[in-house]
This record gives C-alpha cells, sequence and structure tokens, in this order.
C-alpha cells in the first residue's frame, strides 16, 4: 500500500518484548523513520509453539496481505525456534505475491539478510583455545532443527578438529535458548562426568548461560576459578552481572536498519538481492576467565608509561578514542555530539597544568554527561570515554587531582542512577497496568471496560490503542468489528455498535494519518476461543506494558463474553419456561439447569481464578456482614491488608509462570492457617486481604507469628532460587470503633496506609 507515496512495510516477528525483539524493532523502527516508510509489525508467536497461547498467535498471519502492504520482512530465525525451515515455508507460501526478505535464516529465493554467527565464534573459539589453552570443553546446544543452533555447534566442533582438541560427545547438550536448559545442561554433565574435568561450559545463547551459572553456583563450583563460562547473544543483562560475561555480539539493530533500507530499494528498483551477511564479534569479559574487561586501559598504569595512544592533545588521539567505542547502534546526530565533544574534552585535558584547567574539565564534563542522558547515549559510552581520561589524568598530572577523579566519576555514577530511575518509572508503569487490570474485572460491561481504557492509558504513556472483535466471536473470521479506538489520548470512536470491515484492512481508513508511523499487531485470545486483535502505535519504552495490556484484555473480554452467554442462556431458558408451563418434567430440568447457571456466574463474579480464594467483589461483600455482626455483637476483630514482596523480581527472573506459582504458594499457606471464622481473599495482584473475628492485637501477634513460621519453613524446603515474604498492615477494630464504626473503604485504606509503611521501614537501609 502507497500512500502520499510512501511505502507500507510489514514485519513479522514472534513477540515484542523480548530483549533480541527489542533491539531489532528499534533498529526496524529507526530505518523506517529514517527512510520514510509506514512500518506495520504482527506478533505471530512462534511456530509450533508448546504454548496453546503462543501458537493461537499464529492466527496473526491471516492479516499479513499485499492489500495493505508494499512488502515484508520476516523474523524467520526467532520464528522458528521450535519448527523447521519447511514448515515455515508452508506458512509464508500464501504471503509470496509480496515482495519479501528473511531475517536471521537463509531462505531459498527470497532474500535474506543475516548475521555472520561464523566470525565471532571463531573468534570467540580462537581465544579459548589459544589465549586460555583451554583444552576440555562442553557445549550447551539449541534444539536440533534450529539453523542457527547448528550452525555454532558446527563451529566448535571444527574449531576443537583444527586444534587437535578430542570432543567428548556427551559434553554436547541440546536445550531450548531459556534459563532452565541452562540448569538442566549442568545436571546432566555432571550425571556423565566429573564436573572438575570441564574447563569451560560454552552456551549457544546468554539465557542457557545464565542458568549454566546459577546451577555451578548453587553446586558450589567457583566461575571462572573452577569452570569458565561463555554465551552468544549479548544480552543487556550480560555486561552487567557480578561476573560480566563474555559472548559473542549480534549486530541485531544494524539488520533492521538494513532490512528497511533494502526493502525500500527493493521496491523502487524491483532487483532483488540474495544475501547479506552482517558479522557478529567478540566480547571478552571476565566470565571466561580474562582479567580485564572489554573496554581495556589505553595505559600500562604499573609502569606509568603511555603504550598506545599519542598525546592527549593530538587529534589521532580523538580518533583512537571514537574507534574503541561501539558507536553502530547509535543515531547520527549522537554520534556528532560525541566526536565533537571527546575533541573539546581532549584538548583541555592536554593542557592540564594544575593552574586552574581542572575545574574548567570537570565543567565540561558534567555538560558532556548532561548531554549523553538527553540524547539517551547509552551509560557504556561515556564510562569508555571516563577511563581513557582518568588513565592520562593519573599519569600526567599531580596527585591532588584524585579529587577531580573522583567528582568525574560521581557525575558518570549518577548517569547510571537515572539509568536505574528509568526503571523505577517503569515498575510504576507496570503498578499502574496492575490498577487498570483490576479496574477492567470490576464489571461486565463494555462500555465502563473502554471508560477505564480511555482514563488510564494515557497516564502510563500509551496514547494510541485500537481493539476490533471478529464477528465469529469466539472464532476468527474475516470480519470484525472496531469497537475502541484510541487516538493520541482521546477516545474517537463514537458508533456505540462498532464499525465493521474486513480483518485484512487491520483498521478503518479514516483511522490511518498521512503522518507515518508504526503499528504494532497482537492477537487477542483466551484458551481456545479467538476474541479478535489490537493495535498500538509503537513505543520502545511501552513494549513490555503493551504485552500486559493484549493479555488483560483478553481475559477481561473472555470473561464478558462468558457472562453474556450466561445472561443469554438465562434468558432463553426462563423463555423456555414461560412457553412449557404444561411440560413439568422440561420445566423442572431447564429450572435445574438456570440455577446451575446462576450459581456457575455468581461463582464467577467473587472468585479469583488463579488462587481459588475469594476475589476483591467476593471479599467486599462478604466483609461487609462480618463487621455488622462485629458492631452489633462488640466483637474486638482486625482486618490484614498485606502485600507479597518482591513479585516483580521473580516475574522478571524467573517468568510470570512462576510468579503465578509464588502466588499461590502464599495463598494455600493464608487459608491453612485461618479458622473457620477468618476469611481470607486476594484482592489483586500480589495483595491479599484477611478479616480475623474475634481477634485483638495479641491474637493477631499470634497469627502473624503462625503465618511467618510456615512461610519460613516453605523457603527452607522449596528449593527455588528466591524466598518468599509477605508485608501485613493491620486496622484494629476495637472499643472505641463501636461508637463510630468507620466505613469499610476506610478501614482497608488505614490498613493499607500502615503496610506502606512498613514496606518503607524494609526498604530502609
Amino acid at each position: 500500500m502507497t500512500k502520499n507515496k510512501r511505502y507500507t512495510i510489514g514485519c513479522v516477528i514472534d513477540w515484542i518484548n523480548a530483549f533480541m525483539q527489542r533491539r531489532l524493532l528499534s533498529g526496524l523502527h529507526q530505518g523506517a523513520e529514517e527512510n520514510d516508510c509506514d512500518l506495520i509489525i504482527f506478533e505471530t508467536g512462534r511456530l509450533n509453539a508448546d504454548s496453546i497461547y503462543e501458537r493461537h498467535r499464529n492466527i496473526v498471519f491471516q492479516m499479513v496481505n499485499n492489500k495493505k502492504l508494499d512488502g515484508l520482512i520476516i523474523n524467520t530465525g526467532f520464528l522458528i525456534n521450535v519448527a523447521d525451515v519447511d514448515q515455515l515455508v508452508k506458512t509464508i507460501e500464501p504471503l509470496k505475491p509480496l515482495p519479501m526478505i528473511s531475517l536471521f535464516t537463509k531462505l531459498e529465493n527470497i532474500p535474506s539478510i543475516i548475521i555472520d554467527n561464523q566470525i565471532g565464534m571463531t573468534e570467540l573459539m580462537h581465544h579459548l583455545i589459544n589465549d586460555h589453552k583451554y583444552k576440555h570443553f562442553a557445549f550447551v546446544s539449541g534444539p536440533k532443527e534450529n539453523p542457527d543452533a547448528q550452525e555454532r555447534l558446527t563451529i566448535f566442533r571444527n574449531s576443537l578438529l583444527k586444534a587437535g582438541i578430542p570432543l567428548d560427545e556427551n559434553l554436547i547438550y541440546y536445550g531450548y535458548f531459556i534459563i532452565e536448559s541452562g540448569r538442566d545442561a549442568v545436571r546432566y554433565f555432571k550425571q556423565v562426568c566429573d564436573l572438575t574435568q570441564i574447563d569451560v561450559i560454552i552456551s549457544a545463547n546468554d539465557s542457557m548461560g545464565l542458568g549454566v551459572i546459577e546451577e555451578l553456583q548453587s553446586m558450589n563450583i567457583s566461575v571462572p576459578g573452577k569452570i569458565a563460562l561463555t554465551g552468544f547473544d549479548d544480552m543487556p543483562v550480560s555486561g552487567k552481572l557480578d561476573l560480566p560475561f563474555t559472548t559473542v555480539r549480534m549486530p541485531v539493530l544494524d539488520i533492521g536498519l538494513e532490512a528497511i533500507k533494502r526493502m525500500k530499494q527493493l521496491l523502487k528498483t524491483k532487483k532483488n538481492f540474495s544475501l547479506v551477511k552482517l558479522p557478529s564479534r567478540l566480547i571478552k569479559r571476565s566470565s571466561c576467565g580474562c582479567i580485564l574487561f572489554q573496554e581495556r586501559s589505553a595505559f600500562n598504569l604499573s609502569s606509568g608509561k603511555q603504550t598506545d595512544l599519542p598525546p592527549c592533545d593530538d587529534e589521532k588521539a580523538i580518533s583512537a578514542i571514537i574507534g574503541k567505542l561501539d558507536l553502530n547502534s547509535e543515531r547520527k546526530e549522537a554520534v556528532r555530539f560525541l566526536k565533537k565533544s571527546v575533541a573539546e574534552l581532549s584538548r583541555l585535558c592536554g593542557e592540564l597544568t594544575g593552574n586552574g584547567q581542572f575545574t574548567t574539565f570537570v565543567d565540561k564534563w558534567f555538560d558532556f554527561i548532561a548531554g549523553c542522558m538527553n540524547m539517551s547515549i547509552k551509560i557504556n559510552i561515556p564510562k569508555a570515554i571516563l577511563n581513557y581520561f582518568n588513565n592520562y589524568i593519573k599519569i600526567h598530572t599531580p596527585s591532588e587531582s584524585n579529587k577531580y577523579l573522583v567528582l568525574m566519576n560521581i557525575i558518570t555514577d549518577n548517569y547510571e542512577w537515572s539509568e536505574l530511575l528509568h526503571g523505577l518509572f517503569i515498575s510504576n508503569d507496570s503498578w499502574a497496568m496492575d490498577q487498570i487490570r483490576e479496574r477492567l474485572s470490576y464489571t461486565y460491561d463494555y462500555s465502563r471496560q473502554f471508560a477505564t481504557l480511555s482514563e488510564r492509558l494515557p497516564d502510563i504513556g500509551i496514547r494510541d490503542c485500537y481493539i476490533a472483535l471478529y464477528d465469529g466471536l469466539p472464532s476468527f473470521s474475516e470480519t470484525a468489528k472496531l469497537v475502541y479506538a484510541l487516538d493520541d489520548g482521546e477516545e474517537r470512536l463514537n458508533d456505540e455498535f462498532g464499525i465493521q470491515y474486513s480483518v485484512k484492512e487491520l483498521l478503518p481508513e479514516e483511522f490511518f494519518s498521512d503522518k507515518r508511523s508504526t503499528l504494532i499487531v497482537a492477537s487477542l485470545s483466551q484458551a481456545e476461543n479467538y476474541l479478535g486483535f489490537i493495535l498500538y502505535k509503537f513505543d520502545e519504552n511501552r513494549l513490555d506494558l503493551m504485552e500486559k495490556l493484549a493479555s488483560s484484555i483478553s481475559i477481561t473480554l473472555y470473561d464478558t463474553v462468558v457472562n453474556a452467554n450466561l445472561v443469554n442462556m438465562n434468558i432463553e431458558l426462563l423463555n423456555e419456561i414461560k412457553r412449557r408451563k404444561d411440560a413439568e418434567k422440561k420445566l423442572k430440568r431447564a429450572m435445574k439447569q438456570l440455577n446451575m447457571q446462576n450459581k456457575e456466574l455468581n461463582r464467577l463474579s467473587v472468585l479469583d481464578e488463579l488462587t481459588g480464594l475469594h476475589n476483591r467483589r467476593g471479599f467486599m461483600l462478604q466483609c461487609e456482614h462480618k463487621i455488622q455482626y462485629v458492631l452489633s455483637n462488640r466483637i474486638p476483630s482486625s482486618l490484614l491488608f498485606m502485600d507479597m514482596d518482591g513479585l516483580k523480581k521473580i516475574n522478571d527472573t524467573y517468568g510470570h509462570s512462576e510468579g503465578d506459582s509464588a502466588l499461590i504458594v502464599i495463598a494455600e499457606i493464608l487459608e491453612s492457617i485461618i479458622r473457620t471464622s477468618d476469611f481470607v481473599a486476594r484482592f489483586g495482584g500480589d495483595e491479599f486481604v484477611a478479616f480475623l473475628m474475634d481477634t485483638d492485637r495479641d491474637g493477631y501477634k499470634r497469627f502473624n507469628d503462625r503465618l511467618q513460621k510456615q512461610i519460613g519453613q516453605y523457603n527452607k524446603t522449596s528449593g527455588k532460587q528466591y524466598e518468599l515474604s509477605i508485608t501485613i498492615g493491620v486496622y484494629h477494630i476495637e472499643q472505641a470503633d463501636f461508637k463510630n464504626m468507620p466505613k469499610l473503604k476506610t478501614i482497608i485504606e488505614r490498613a493499607d496506609q500502615m503496610l506502606y509503611e512498613k514496606k518503607g521501614e524494609k526498604n530502609r537501609p
């Protein structure tokens, strides 16, 4: 589709919020901006995935078509993690009328852009064999059918063969590119050999490498003291661990940039290319046994002599500094800023004589860091530049300059803190997302649910969101209705019945802007049901929230559909009763079914699906009755507001399924220690509430002791890498309350305030 002479390029990708996919999407988005192309990203899930939820995302392939797109970029390398190339080719065959480019996997008769894994992997093997002199290797591979995994394993085998090092085939483990595969690999190696005989374990990606290091540490095997480790991919976390990972960096962002540029050329000239290879490269860090990190000093400080670089005020010094940096992923204006700033700083550094130039230099350094922050330049770049100047100052200036070195480091560390604060903002956005999820669950009314989205989404930076439901709900159909449209923070859909249109159009024409845009299309599904799809405008800092939002809306829509079906069934049964008064048997059967449906409807409205406890709605209903009883009989009681600690960290580190398991454990412990007269519920997210009848302050203390004891026993025996804990705020209903009993909402708020204070005490250093 061309609009105003602008090409529209589609991109098929499995997920939007994993680190490699984020890096690729960043490159694609940046490339689309630089080449003035519209970009539509289709999130399809992997082919042949184990999860039904992920396989159902494959339905998004049905929306890819030449009516909306001029060309298609397919992230084939990620789509076939658990499938094979033949299945992939069969899946994309119907899309062949579109000009295509394959990424990460070379496909016959389709232009392909791939990473030359051989360069980085060969460098890695040469470093381990020739620099470290390692002789005994183990390898954690990806799936046998995955081409990237096969290529990395082949290079591993050939490197050992070339060096004359024998390979023990028992020391090759085939995993699935996930952390758990790394843990399983170490357990497997332990079964087939003495681990102390292994010099180094090479993982085909960093995720599996993280699992390897966790399992070795759990066995008290030091890394790299006893066993060295390496990975592949250079995940963002790999260089920030206590033991930074030696790995191979793939130019994923550059692949995105190259793909857009090549597709635009292909569309303009109609001339296909065959294959483009971008080089991977070795990143040396500590896990392989190297003492120094990736950025090596330009000076030999022990001798006090300059070894590589010319004097600091020489133009060649500036080029040497810039040459050490990885600027491929930075924007052009950022590169220009860095070159200009380093030139000025180099000149000032060369003039340091102790006559006041130090102060000028530190002032300029502060300005430089502020500029880096404003331009979102990654922290590793100013840190590398700081290393250079620190070394120069230590060698060529008096010892009194130390205070300026400290100041420069503090300024740079504050830059790093700003990145951490950005992480806190993301955490706050996640909290806000939890609140949206809770608000959506309060009602089965579409209009109230959409009103919640319009009110809350702009607060977390999502200003463009469109929801369409299939006409064949809960099955896929070729037509859909646009039922919600948030455009630049304003709700635009005025038709209460929605706008019907073809699914292949993605959106009705009036919702496409003349301005260049990047859109994300994701499926809305639940269990075996296809509900519809959701579209967003791309925001690199909101991908995780977008993923959570799609999941929450899927659950909400499914519950609303189930509720509507139950209500409709009730209406039909009531009509049947009126029509068939003379058929007593049928009448009784219908009445019984009606009663069952009403019970099921009531159960769904008050129970939490994950834990089996009552939900917020169920708690509020039950608690009102209990408070009336307490007030009438003047019985001291306690309301507890509880928060499970560290759920986000568990989710981020071990996955949401592990987080769900942790919530279930907390729920089971709470349920096991309350009495039949008490009541406990999941209030939402990681929050629980309990009402303890006939429980004064001493009774609460006994309850808390039992709870902490049970959690402690679980932590000792669970074998998990994390420990569960819970923080409690409590409101005691006492003698003074019987005369003037606060409202239930007020009691909950007071308990919540005490919880907030307890959290603050825990987090206080």
